[in-house]
């Protein structure tokens, strides 16, 4: 497991900062996806980075969930002097690495998500009557409520069911784990 001292962390947290994402008290550098916090309400966990630091050059690259601007490359820079041609492709392959493994992670996460908000949806109950929706002063129009919450379809421009989003009572807003929102 590769760690990061020195300079190279204080330019991985600066990265995470620049992207409102909370620096963990210890980097993990051993070329795995790792969860850290988005600096804001709510920001538990809404933030990921993967780092390889078994090489000559650490890079690997970080998302915050709430941002919306995807994934993002970190390649430590040295001071002081330009890449390598051997550092270069280095750096530029474990990037890769890293956005294929988040892509794959993603699109998995995507799948698990319709077929649980499909179960989900075939069990709630169709909505009447929920204190959001007088608040609001709108009819259901083919909401559903389980566990008191309205649950919302998320679907595709095909129509078929995506994702879910949860309303509470009081207004908050809450989607399924891993699923679409757009």
């Amino acid at each position: 497991m590769g760690t990061l001292f020195g300079d190279e962390r204080a330019q991985f947290e600066a990265a995470l900062r620049a992207r409102n994402l909370v620096p963990p008290k210890d980097v993990i550098a051993d070329g795995r996806f790792h969860r850290c916090n988005a600096r804001s309400t709510n920001g538990r966990g809404d933030g990921s980075y993967v780092v390889f630091a078994d090489g000559t050059v650490p890079a690997g690259g970080f998302q915050n969930f709430q941002d919306g601007l995807g994934w993002e490359k970190f390649v430590y820079k040295p001071k002081g002097r330009d890449f390598t041609p051997t550092e270069d492709a280095e750096a530029t392959a474990k990037i890769e690495a890293a956005r294929a493994k988040c892509d794959a992670a993603v699109a998995r996460d995507i799948v698990r998500a319709a077929a649980k908000a499909r179960r989900l949806w075939s069990q709630a109950r169709p909505a009447t009557k929920h204190p959001y929706l007088d608040r609001k002063r709108v009819k259901a129009h083919g909401v559903r409520t389980m566990y008191g919450r309205l649950v919302v379809p998320m679907l595709s421009a095909e129509g078929s069911l995506q994702s879910i989003q949860w309303i509470s009572s009081d207004g908050a807003k809450r989607f399924l784990k891993g699923g679409r929102t757009k």
